[in-house]
């Protein structure tokens, strides 16, 4: 059985031909439909191979456990996050109205999130296993300080504690949205409107320092 804690979390190496990009895309694939299927503790990596038709020593290669292919899926997550607001700095800048980028960008992260293979199940199994116990905060910080700078620039400053600190409470409160029960169903899915007044709460915060 493999450890809860303290293990490597991080692939092994890339691939870089493009049969091997296609034989990690499916063990990371496999893994989706696993984790939705069993969970992180009913997941192993036998079960991964098996379902990507890969052999163990090749998903080896790649991942030295479970919880490695796990943060593979998951960094793959804050990748399209952050292609998302990659754009948001200018636009929330120079926006006649901010509130509707600001609302659009957050729309489509939610969409994103929840509208990814496996997505749900991926966070679970972060919030989960203890390995993944500074994962919550590396995607906020990441999201953060593409708002940050947003706000920044349409402030017109140059000190960066406000900016800062109002992405962080943005981003937060935000993150509830994903938080799931022990059936796996995230608040959005217990309180289909509660999407709609996390927008209304941070448009009222942001009015607050932007006319």
């Amino acid at each position: 059985m493999e450890a809860s804690i303290a293990l490597e979390v991080q692939p092994r190496k890339r691939p870089v031909q493009e049969r091997a990009r296609q034989r990690v895309s499916r063990i990371l694939d496999a893994t989706a439909e696993l984790l939705e299927e069993r969970g992180i503790e009913g997941l192993t990596t036998n079960h991964i191979a098996d379902r990507a038709e890969v052999n163990i020593a090749s998903l080896y290669q790649y991942f030295p456990n479970k919880q490695a292919v796990v943060m593979a899926l998951a960094d793959q997550m804050v990748h399209e996050y952050q292609q998302i607001f990659a754009s948001f700095p200018d636009e929330f800048a120079w926006a006649s109205d901010w509130r509707e980028v600001y609302t659009d960008y957050l729309y489509r992260l939610i969409a994103t999130g929840f509208g990814r293979k496996g997505s749900s199940a991926i966070r679970r199994a972060i919030e989960a296993d203890p390995n993944f116990v500074n994962f919550d905060k590396r995607v906020g910080a990441g999201i953060a300080r593409f708002i940050s700078e947003g706000l920044r620039r349409r402030l017109s400053i140059n000190d960066m504690t406000l900016p800062n600190l109002l992405a962080r409470m943005l981003v937060t409160s935000g993150e509830s949205i994903f938080e799931s029960d022990n059936t796996g169903r995230t608040l959005a899915y217990r309180h289909p409107d509660i999407t709609a007044e996390i927008v209304k709460m941070h448009l009222a915060y942001l009015s607050l320092y932007f006319p």
